[in-house]
């Protein structure tokens, strides 16, 4: 067997590391509704399993991070995968809507793992020239697992109930630690990191914090991935409730998100030899932005309702493949790629800093949608509307204090 440092660190592994944590938080979404009769509680605290993943996600990314430098990027990986494993067996026990809202805080502190290391390990494994392709992979395995996870879990649910979903998770915890074990690389370069250990974390956090590009990085990815999340959140109660389709109907409508990210990616490979990746972006952002639009005069041109499913489900689904097209095919791949390219001495503590910013940001943003949640049609693209507004305002403040930059530089020459 070949030791962890002369393995190759293959790109479907790291599809699989990085998509299986974005499987964990939609596989049981087509269930919701179910969760709720059978735990005899509330939507809101049921859309609370969502959120309160994000924060326990937010908080393992900076632990897993750090802790990395300490005991190596492979090490790391596997003991998050024990504790994600452990999690979700204590989801599948869960007797009240409390344990399940511990159980899956700590699932999702397990599989924050899969996001912040397998990211660290790309920027250190990887030239330059080869992260924008193998970003834009992982871009597609961070929007197809979330897509076909309501296809699986609609599934289970309706044959099975929807504790069956946590079940599928742990056996699939169960394999990606085996195949962890035996093929993951490790790719900290130890003579590297002992000089890096003397930048502390709290000097990281302050180069990080004054550091506009990555504040913008971090806003950018936490709202594209609010989008499909806020989605899986809203989705159930829209399609199953107000639509009525089934939970294995609901489902399959992941995988129209998956065709539109994967054509994203594919748009993004050809655009990346014409365009600049401020272009692309720009195109990206703004194809986020008239799909919200497009959402939102769906509804109020009264198209969506049970009178006719096709066309309701048209009218949301259409608009939101315009939004994952925009989203994960075109933005995602150049922030993920380009935040820390200054932070190659600290890579580490920056990428687990990095991600916490981020999945903060996205927790708020899933918290709100919870928070909106009124039962009715609107909130939803409504809010979607209103996040791609914020991203096109901050894209805009990002060029123009740029060149800014730019010009005083000039200037002092």
């Amino acid at each position: 067997m070949k030791s962890p440092s002369n393995r190759k660190l293959s790109l479907w592994l790291i599809i699989l590391l990085a998509g299986f944590p974005q499987l964990s938080e939609t596989i049981y979404s087509p269930a919701l509704p179910a969760v709720t009769m059978s735990l005899q509680t509330s939507n809101y605290l049921v859309q609370w399993t969502l959120s309160i993943y994000f924060f326990g996600f937010a908080l393992g990314v900076l632990i897993w991070g750090q802790a990395s430098d300490h005991i190596g990027r492979r090490f790391a990986m596997l003991f998050g995968i024990i504790v994600y494993l452990f999690g979700s067996l204590l989801c599948l026990l869960s007797p009240s809507i409390i344990y399940l809202l511990i159980a899956r805080m700590l699932q999702a502190f397990g599989a924050s793992v899969g996001s912040v290391i397998t990211q660290i390990m790309v920027r250190e494994y990887f030239m330059a020239t080869e992260r924008g392709r193998v970003f834009s992979s992982v871009a597609v395995a961070l929007s197809f697992a979330p897509a076909i996870g309501p296809v699986m879990g609609g599934v289970l649910s309706d044959y099975l109930g929807w504790r069956s979903n946590f079940l599928a998770l742990s056996v699939m915890a169960l394999v990606i630690l085996v195949l962890s074990f035996f093929s993951l690389p490790e790719t900290l370069n130890l003579n590297v990191n002992n000089k890096n250990k003397k930048i502390s974390l709290s000097q990281v956090f302050k180069r990080l914090i004054t550091d506009q590009h990555v504040i913008t990085s971090a806003c950018f990815i936490g709202i594209t991935n609010a989008f499909t999340f806020c989605f899986y959140a809203e989705g159930p109660f829209i399609f199953i409730n107000h639509i009525g389709l089934s939970s294995r109907g609901y489902g399959l409508l992941g995988l129209f998100i998956a065709a539109a990210a994967i054509l994203g990616g594919g748009a993004y490979r050809s655009l990346q030899t014409r365009l600049t990746d401020e272009k692309i972006i720009y195109l990206g952002v703004l194809i986020s932005f008239i799909g919200s639009a497009f959402m939102l005069s769906a509804l109020a041109l009264h198209l969506v309702g049970k009178n006719n499913a096709l066309i309701s489900i048209l009218a949301i689904m259409l608009p939101f493949m315009l939004i994952s097209f925009g989203s994960f095919g075109l933005v995602i791949p150049i922030v993920l790629s380009k935040a820390l390219v200054q932070y190659q001495d600290c890579l580490g503590r920056a990428g687990a800093l990095f991600g916490l910013m981020y999945y903060l940001i996205l927790s708020v943003l899933t918290w709100i949608m919870g928070w909106l949640h009124n039962h009715t049609l609107w909130p939803m693209p409504s809010y979607f509307l209103a996040l791609s507004f914020i991203m096109l305002i901050m894209f805009k403040m990002s060029l123009k204090n740029r060149e800014k930059r730019e010009l005083c530089v000039l200037q002092t020459e």
